[in-house]
């Protein structure tokens, strides 16, 4: 995926729209403006690692997950505002590693539903929250309990 390169997608919402189930998007070094749905089994890979690839969704969710199971890897992600955050889960899970989340508003990451699972990564939200869980199941016997510090590496 790249603007620049013959041959490669214009944008990652145009790859993701090919890439279909267990897909993988791999994502040369810039900064995106977009608001992404991101599809079942799709993975977003930042090709030169964390911090290269930016996607950037203004003042509305740069990031939306509604089901199934998505991988971000090494991607930032820049947006929210008054009324959205930067990352919304309603269903699935999304796995997010080595990444960064940035809020300009009210949230960083709102999960009402689903799974979020992070590792290595930086989350912040200088006018507002960085995570706001609603509506999440109880934890099971399996899993430990979730701290800030688990985000924050």
């Amino acid at each position: 995926m790249s603007r620049t390169e013959p041959g490669c997608y214009p944008s990652i919402s145009a790859a993701l729209m090919e890439a279909g189930k267990g897909g993988t998007v791999v994502i040369q070094p810039g900064t995106y403006h977009e608001r992404l749905r991101l599809p079942d089994g799709v993975t977003l890979v930042a090709e030169d690692g964390r911090g290269t690839v930016t996607v950037d969704g203004g003042d509305e969710v740069a990031a939306f997950v509604g089901g199934g199971h998505v991988t971000l890897r090494g991607v930032v992600l820049i947006g929210g505002g008054e009324s959205f955050p930067v990352v919304q889960v309603s269903g699935g899970v999304l796995e997010i590693i080595e990444g960064e989340v940035t809020a300009r508003g009210i949230v960083a990451i709102h999960a009402r539903g689903g799974e979020l699972r992070m590792r290595g990564c930086r989350v912040g939200s200088p006018d507002g929250a960085a995570f706001l869980f609603e509506g999440m199941p109880p934890a099971t016997s399996r899993a430990r309990p979730w701290t800030a510090r688990d985000a924050v590496r």
